[in-house]
This record gives structure tokens, sequence and C-alpha cells, in this order.
């Protein structure tokens, strides 16, 4: 029969056994996407809906830090809004995109998540996602390296989230490049906020 101090023991060594599993499966994930858009699942995903539904889940999170989160996507008609996405994949990176926000946030201060349809230059009409935050900001020699899997997190990030493994963001951009986007980021520097931008091409 364990005791309290074995108990705690066996908790902090699964704790650490999940962590690094978490790892390993992140790190497949990037690996697997490398392969690109043949091993999507797609099927028609209401964008604004399922993030929607990511905020709603994050609600402990976004509660325990005061955080008001703000979603506006009113400048896209509700047609426009259905992408042929991998579901479970696209929600992962706008899973990760949202926890950095709530993570790395001041105690108190906004997400704003914003969705849009715009052109590029090569009049390909592309869906925007934006999730911006008021926390810690970005180094501007950090931004260039933000989505590499060997991206080392800053010593702000780390004071406020120890067990980060600094590998979300290569998910994220590995996810997009597979749907055939783009992911960049966004920061006027440290104590400023970020913005982190997701665009899917709509054809």
């Amino acid at each position: 029969m364990l005791d309290e101090e074995g108990r705690s023991y066996i908790d902090r060594v699964r704790a650490s056994t999940d962590r690094i599993m978490g790892l390993v499966n992140e790190l497949l994930e990037v690996s697997q996407m490398g392969v690109g858009k043949g091993i999507l699942k797609l099927e028609l995903v209401n964008v604004k809906d399922l993030i929607s539904t990511i905020i709603n889940g994050s609600k402990p999170e976004t509660d325990a830090k005061q955080l008001k989160t703000i979603l506006n996507f009113s400048e896209i008609d509700d047609k426009d809004n259905f992408l042929n996405l991998d579901k479970e994949k696209i929600a992962e990176a706008f899973t990760n995109l949202v926890s950095n926000a709530t993570k790395y946030n001041k105690t108190g201060g906004e997400i704003k998540v914003t969705g849009k349809v715009m052109t590029n230059d090569k009049s390909q009409k592309l869906y925007q996602v934006s999730v911006e935050d008021q926390g810690i900001g970005i180094k501007p020699e950090d931004l260039p390296k933000l989505f590499s899997h060997v991206f080392e997190r800053s010593e702000e990030a780390k004071k406020l989230y120890a067990t980060g493994k600094g590998i979300g963001l290569a998910v994220v951009k590995s996810v997009v490049e597979a749907h055939g986007g783009t992911v960049r980021a966004e920061s006027e520097g440290e104590g400023k906020g970020s913005r982190l931008i997701i665009e899917l091409p709509m054809e």
C-alpha cells in the first residue's frame, strides 16, 4: 500500500511521462505534415463555428487569467465560412494559437480573434484568421524562427509557462502548409503583444 509520498512520486512520474509522450506525438505530427495533402481527411468545415467551439473550451484558462475574448467574423458571409479541411488537424492548429494567446497574455488582457476574406496578389481568394493578444510579445530577431521545431522559447515565456516545449507553432505551420495555406507572426516587440495570422485558400 502506497503512502501519500509514494503516490505523489508516481503522479509526478506519470505527468512527466505524459509530457514526453506529448512531445513525441507533436514531433511525429510535424514530420507527417511534411508529406502534404496526402494525409489529410478533407471535409466541409465551418471555420467560424470551429473556432468558437475552441474558444468556449478554453474558458477555464481564460477565466483564470481574467481574459476577455473577442470574436469578430462579421465581415464574412455565412457561406464563406465553409472550407474543405481536415477538421481534426486544423482544430489542433487553431487550438495551439488560442492556447498561446492565453498562456502568454497579461492578466486581465484581451484575445481578439478576427476572420475575414481577402484576395492576394495572385487573385487567390483567402480565408484569414488572426489571433491577437496583449501579452509578452516577440523579439524582432525571434520572428523568423518562431515556427521552427528547434525554436527556443524566451526566458519570459519559460517563466510564465515552464513546461512548454516550444514546438506548438511548428505543428501549426505544418498543418496550415499541408492545406496550402500560410502562417505568420507580427509583434512590435517584447511586452507589446503579438498577432498570429493564418491564411487558407478558399478554392
